[in-house]
């Protein structure tokens, strides 16, 4: 079992306050993940999580998903997904479109805007 990345929970807090909502009760689980595991298919990326609740079940209840504009980040086409079993998050895949590879430097590159980085130091630092 391994933390998150620091990455990792920016994505999460920045797809759940925008699509769900900043009070969710999402956000408070990003402090507590750990990794069961963590791969790569070349053209994405796949962290499964252990469930909050202890449970683990491979059928996911919902998902939210979210495309991230090129004013994130710098000449990138990708999203993320985040998969749900009842009230805990237990998958998140990252993909790119089209032929693109999976740009693992580059993310480091994010620009976020300042009011997304306050929220999260309030919620998830």
């Amino acid at each position: 079992m391994t933390d998150i990345e620091e990455f990792e929970r920016r994505i999460l807090f920045y797809i759940i306050s925008n699509m769900i909502g900043s009070e969710a009760d999402a956000i408070g689980q990003i402090r507590h993940l750990k990794v069961k595991d963590r791969s790569y298919s070349g053209k994405g990326v796949f962290t499964h999580f252990h469930a909050a609740n202890g449970t683990e079940t491979e059928r996911f209840d919902r998902h939210v998903s979210d495309d991230f504009p090129e004013t994130l980040f710098i000449r990138l086409n990708i999203g993320f997904t985040i998969f749900f079993a009842g009230p805990s998050i237990v998958t998140l895949e990252g993909y790119t479109y089209g032929s693109d590879p999976w740009p693992e430097e580059a993310l480091l590159q994010i620009v976020w805007p300042k009011e997304v980085m306050d929220a999260y130091r309030r919620h998830c630092a």
